[in-house]
């Protein structure tokens, strides 16, 4: 069995909160600029991702319960990256 790692740069400067946490339905997002970002299992396989304004929110209603991870990145600069963890449950 091989070992990976998520291998991130995360900028400390960038803020990026999402809640609640655990989610059923929906997942709200409280960034300080507008955003990309992709939603991936805990196995790595991307699931959705897109764009998010700074107070946004995403339906996350049709998941399946479990682990999640999403990463954000700042729309203008790609150097700003935050990879959060969330459960959604039924």
């Amino acid at each position: 069995m091989s070992n990976s790692t998520l291998d991130i740069n995360e900028s400390k400067n960038f803020s990026a909160k999402i809640y609640p946490n655990p989610c059923e339905n929906t997942l709200k997002f409280d960034l300080i600029e507008e955003s990309e970002y992709q939603i991936s299992t805990i196995e790595g396989k991307i699931i959705s991702f897109g764009k998010i304004e700074k107070e946004d929110s995403l339906d996350i209603s049709k998941l399946n319960s479990g682990i999640y991870y999403v990463k954000v990145n700042s729309a203008n600069n790609s150097n700003k990256v935050k990879v959060l963890k969330f459960t959604k449950k039924q």
